[in-house]
């Protein structure tokens, strides 16, 4: 069994996180923190390690609340099993073209989700003042987004279980 690791959870970790990060600061007028110039690489290092713990946190979600869900719903239903006791080959390949973009996928939808929902209240909690909020052209579009990005991780998942379905396990 290879045990190395793998690409597509840290990518689907880190683009989530620096989704929403990125959606925080710049759709909020207000920074409540002024960044010093000269401290730019701290301040990439430390971004970088905020986001990939707010990513790991959505997948975290993803795998506790939705995956849950979607495997209630009978054609949704994914043999968890094949990416463990499944021939190596096969499993590389179901995870490599479909599983790592539908992680991708649905980290994402429930990214934009989030911050369309709670991000306002959790930032006045940090910053301690009433939080400015984004327009609803701009809600209308981040949800379009988010619906699009959901819409493309069911496909995504339906296919994941035709693979293993296919692969007979």
């Amino acid at each position: 069994m290879n045990f190395a690791p793998k690409v597509g959870p840290l990518v689907a970790e880190l683009l989530s996180g620096f989704t929403a990060l990125l959606l925080a600061y710049f759709l909020f007028p207000r920074h409540p923190i002024q960044l010093p110039a000269d401290q730019s690489g701290l301040i990439v290092a430390a971004f970088t390690l905020v986001a990939w713990l707010l990513g790991t946190f959505i997948d975290a979600l993803r795998n506790l609340v939705i995956e849950h869900i979607l495997d209630l719903i009978p054609p949704l239903k994914i043999k968890w099993e094949f990416f463990i006791h499944g021939a190596q080959e096969k499993v590389a390949k179901v995870e490599e073209y479909f599983f790592s973009f539908y992680r991708i996928d649905m980290d994402m939808a429930l990214a934009l989700s989030l911050f369309l929902t709670v991000s306002r209240h959790v930032l006045s909690a940090f910053v301690q003042q009433s939080v400015g909020y984004y327009s609803p052209q701009v809600g209308w579009i981040l949800w379009s987004v988010a619906l699009i990005f959901f819409l493309d991780a069911l496909s995504l998942r339906y296919e994941v279980k035709t693979q293993i379905n296919e692969h007979r396990f």
